[in-house]
């Protein structure tokens, strides 16, 4: 019993050795094949989509001031807290993401540096003004 188990935890492993895998590390960005490129599309269509997107973040950011308020006077006002902290995150997680897999296309390419460098300064600044909001123990 314990050998099949072991087998069947090792089977993909013994596949995925079977399978040829291109080396495209020289390959020219416009001739590698579709299915080895990234979708950064399936985040962002679109640079002004994602600049908007930016844009609809840092204004969750602001309006959280609002909630920080009194964040400790009851469970809903800390949960209302907690779920903007949440949506922040998660879609600044995507952000980042699509600036990332644009930079590391053409590290040369600066554009996509300062733009995944404005999403980094966010956050920075972000988690300063949550951390003044932050109850000591």
């Amino acid at each position: 019993m314990k050998t099949r188990a072991l087998l069947a935890s090792s089977l993909p492993m013994i596949l995925m050795a079977q399978v040829p895998v291109a080396d495209l590390a020289q390959t020219p960005r416009p001739q590698v094949p579709e299915g080895y490129t990234w979708k950064v599309a399936d985040l962002y269509p679109t640079e002004a989509a994602w600049r908007s997107e930016l844009e609809a973040v840092k204004a969750l950011a602001e309006s959280s001031k609002a909630l920080a308020k009194d964040w400790t006077a009851s469970p809903k006002a800390m949960a209302d807290l907690l779920e903007r902290f949440d949506q922040i995150d998660r879609r600044g997680t995507w952000l980042h993401a699509y600036t990332a897999r644009q930079a590391d296309v053409d590290m040369a390419n600066s554009k996509f540096q300062k733009m995944k460098g404005e999403v980094e300064n966010f956050f920075v600044a972000f988690g300063a003004q949550q951390a003044s909001w932050t109850p000591m123990c």
